[in-house]
């Protein structure tokens, strides 16, 4: 008997790497995008792992390439209150014109995982930061 329902559960979004500049992230998603697209998945949502987006270079390859910028939201992680701050600053000076992806905060850097992480975090989603799940786009807020 299977474990689950071949629909009962839909990732997204996805992210490549940790807090890193991941060289092969355009190709990887591409390579995603591709397979989803043979197997009939739902559309995917990429999110990229560091504050400042893509590279110039990787921004074109990837415009190049094809890939759904509306669903490319550079990954913010960020202190207390700060990540509309820098989602501003994204949105503002793309790394390449026409290179218009969103923003999303998944994580408050409190510095710590305990109980001071939550209450961080919690002031940040207060603070208009929006806090986990929250992603910017488009002039837009979606959350998961």
């Amino acid at each position: 008997m299977p474990l689950a329902h071949a629909h009962s559960c839909v990732a997204s979004p996805f992210g490549q790497s940790h807090l890193q500049y991941n060289v092969n992230w355009v190709e990887q998603v591409a390579a995603m995008e591709a397979r989803a697209q043979k197997i009939g998945a739902p559309d995917f949502v990429y999110m990229f792992p560091t504050n400042l987006g893509l590279a110039p270079a990787d921004a074109e390859k990837a415009m190049a390439a094809g890939l759904p910028l509306d669903r490319i939201y550079v990954d913010i992680h960020e202190g207390v209150a700060g990540a509309v701050r820098d989602a501003t600053v994204l949105f503002e000076n793309p790394p390449i014109p026409g290179f218009d992806v969103g923003a999303i905060n998944c994580e408050t850097n409190a510095g710590t995982h305990d109980v001071s992480c939550a209450a961080q975090s919690a002031v940040s989603l207060l603070a208009g930061d929006w806090g986990w799940n929250a992603v910017w786009g488009g002039g837009a807020l979606r959350c998961f």
